[in-house]
């Protein structure tokens, strides 16, 4: 494999005591094939700034951060960078391929590439070939989070019947010219699994449904605060790979999520009648019908299509390597997380040699970047780290 190149190097101050390094370095498209092209990626890394500087201090562990599907925010925005830190620690943050600073793709850019099928080949090189799990059941947990949703917001059950039957009489179209369509409007669900997101789409249907009854319409400041919570837009190769990280062999996608929703009838339920069951969020799956309500995915659609019914991917993990592990791991499992399957979490852990896990029912998903969370999520972690088991 070939070794990155550093193209270059900024290093500069920041408040709290920070030193943070800016860093372009070139890959290779396909390190595997260096003579197709590279590629430019970004980062950044973090590490305490101090004055004298002493040089005789030993080579600091770095700890990686990036992901998932969209670029890294800067190292001082994340609660835990300082907790890492203070463990010593050197904090690296990468931007994957695709995503931020690093060789981003959107439609315009993937458009150099050539036709659709010149795209869906080129995407291929964007793949992080490490998470497994399942759609099926994912969408216990979704369901479970709708309940939950509904059960604190009881009087959203009738105000998004209200939304959804205006949205089936009406053609609204968004400021960024994308369509605000019934399967768009339940996108909301992604937020589902975030820490304190259920408040925020109940604050989105609130504006919504009081728009409904003072109007008549969604005025635009709504209609920019409904476009603002889904990351599509700015971030497509979340949607165009988002199945296809799940593939090793010769399976296909052939739009999964798609396909499974319609075997769970809570999730197909559109009615808008006071009497019936409350109509149900989608979470942070991938439809078709997204390739032509948001604006920046619909020339997108051709290569969505192709990557649907593509074959023969990599195998995603070596086992046997991961059963001979000698590297420390430290993880965390959430037993109530909408995005990853708790039972496969706990399964992909055990086999990996080594590994010692924190398990909880008190956090989700994006504990790790949650600002009142992340420091106890570490505290947990480096416990594991520096204790001992009898």
């Amino acid at each position: 494999m070939s070794a990155a190149q550093l193209l270059e190097k900024r290093t500069h101050q920041v408040p709290g005591k920070l030193l943070i390094s800016e860093y372009f370095f070139e890959v290779p498209l396909d390190h595997e094939n260096p003579q197709h092209g590279t590629l430019k990626l970004f980062a950044r890394s973090a590490e305490r700034f101090e004055k004298p500087v002493d040089s005789s201090k030993p080579d600091i562990e770095q700890l990686p951060w990036c992901g998932p599907g969209m670029g890294c925010k800067a190292p001082q925005n994340y609660g835990w960078t300082d907790k890492a830190l203070s463990k010593g620690y050197q904090v690296l943050f990468l931007d994957q391929r695709g995503t931020g600073l690093s060789s981003t793709i959107t439609a315009q850019t993937l458009a150099k590439q050539g036709g659709p099928e010149e795209q869906a080949h080129y995407l291929r090189h964007f793949l992080a070939d490490s998470i497994v799990l399942t759609v099926s059941g994912m969408s216990v947990k979704l369901a479970e989070r709708n309940r939950a949703y509904y059960g604190k917001y009881t009087e959203d059950v009738q105000r998004v019947k209200n939304i959804v039957h205006y949205l089936q009489t009406k053609d609204v179209k968004l400021p960024s010219d994308g369509t605000l369509s019934i399967a768009r409007f339940r996108e909301l669900g992604i937020h589902f699994g975030f820490h304190g997101h259920i408040d925020v789409v109940h604050d989105t249907i609130l504006r919504m449904a009081s728009d409904l009854d003072n109007f008549g319409y969604f005025t635009r400041p709504t209609l920019r605060q409904f476009e603002g919570l889904l990351p599509f837009d700015t971030a497509p190769l979340y949607a165009l790979l988002n199945e296809l990280i799940y593939l090793q062999g010769n399976n296909v996608s052939n739009w999964s999520a798609d396909r499974v929703m319609k075997e769970h009838p809570e999730f197909m339920n559109l009615s808008t009648s006071h009497d019936d069951d409350p109509i149900y969020f989608t979470g942070e799956m991938i439809y078709p019908s997204m390739f032509t309500t948001h604006s920046e995915l619909r020339p997108l659609a051709p290569i969505a299509s192709i990557l649907s019914q593509m074959s023969d991917w990599p195998t995603l993990y070596d086992e046997t390597q991961l059963a001979n592990n000698t590297v420390p791991v430290y993880a965390s499992a959430y037993m109530d997380d909408m995005y990853v399957s708790f039972d496969f979490a706990l399964a992909t852990a055990k086999k990996i040699r080594g590994c010692k896990y924190f398990v909880t029912n008190t956090m989700y998903h994006d504990a790790v970047s949650h600002a009142g969370r992340s420091e106890e999520l570490f505290n947990q972690l480096f416990q594991l780290r520096d204790d001992c088991l009898d």
